[in-house]
């Protein structure tokens, strides 16, 4: 079943303190790019970004 934007995060199992995982799971993302890609760790996260925007821009699925 499809959520509202209104509901994502918002559901009972959520904990808050997890999104410190999740950020530091970004930051070890954007060293592996960083590295992998032979680039710095500024042109990583512009990419990531630019990433997670077309994610968020698209029409929300049926």
């Amino acid at each position: 079943m499809a959520r509202s934007e209104d509901e994502a995060g918002t559901e009972s199992g959520f904990e808050p303190l997890s999104m410190i995982d999740m950020w530091q799971d970004l930051h070890q993302l954007i060293d592996h790019w960083s590295t992998k890609y032979k680039t710095t760790p500024d042109l990583a996260a512009t990419a990531l970004r630019e990433f997670a925007e077309t994610l968020s821009n698209q029409p929300p699925k049926s």
